[in-house]
């Protein structure tokens, strides 16, 4: 979903060595590792600033005191939390246009964290507590988390484990691998995060994703990316009530 909001910045790709202002200009690159929040710009409302995120940030984490929401430009953020017995658990992964961090408590009940070089744009609670439009945002928002959410569990209760790892490779945001400007690139999520997300053994996902590779609907590259190769295939894949082969 992208959302356009006054204020908004101009969107810059992961991966490139230069870094973009909201206003157009180029500034020389800095170091990845120096990036963390590098680079900040003011909304032409006072109410937002731009910050750059090298991978594997932590935006926030769980417990951390829920000053802002952040809207993501660029590149991706992986939400997560602990349940009971101490396991990681991957809630949702965000990408350009989404947003995280809108809760209703205090304090965050979760842990954001880039999963590359990410732009995002961070909104005070303190503006949204001052703009009916910034409030009349975050409720599209929440209706629309809402809304996925109620469509999502409809569909897994009729899904074969392949269709759900097809539906969830979809939905990944976009990788820019910047090879040869080719190829529908999505970043990739490890096994063992694809089923926590779906609620699947580890080994379940491991065999789909060995079905979707065979049938050559996509192709893996060490840990970093997922290419799509014939989307129509793993469309067909994630719609449910088909029955996928293997």
């Amino acid at each position: 979903m992208m959302m356009m909001i006054e204020g908004t910045f101009d969107q810059s790709g992961d991966g490139r060595s230069d870094q973009t202002e909201g206003d157009g200009a180029i500034a020389p690159a800095r170091p990845i590792s120096q990036l963390g929040m590098t680079r900040q710009r003011r909304g032409s409302t006072g109410v937002a600033s731009r910050s750059i995120y090298a991978k594997r940030h932590t935006v926030f984490d769980e417990h951390d005191a829920a000053d802002a929401i952040y809207e993501v430009i660029s590149g991706a953020v992986i939400i997560t939390r602990c349940n009971g017995a101490g396991q990681r658990q991957v809630l949702e992964v965000v990408g350009p246009g989404g947003f995280a961090g809108i809760v209703s408590g205090a304090r965050y009940g979760c842990r954001a964290e880039t999963m590359t070089r990410t732009v995002l744009r961070k909104i005070t609670r303190r503006a949204i507590e001052k703009s009916t439009n910034l409030q009349r945002m975050v409720g599209q928002v929440l209706t629309h988390k809402v809304e996925k959410l109620h469509e999502q569990a409809g569909m897994r209760t009729r899904m074969s484990a392949t269709q759900s790892v097809a539906a969830l490779i979809l939905s990944l945001p976009k990788a820019d691998v910047a090879a040869d400007g080719e190829g529908d690139y999505r970043l990739a999520l490890a096994q063992s995060d694809m089923a926590s997300h779906l609620g699947l053994a580890i080994e379940t996902v491991c065999r789909a994703i060995k079905n979707l590779k065979g049938i050559g609907a996509i192709r893996t590259s060490g840990r970093e990316w997922i290419e799509v190769v014939d989307a129509e295939a793993l469309a067909g894949f994630a719609e449910a009530g088909q029955t996928p082969s293997g």
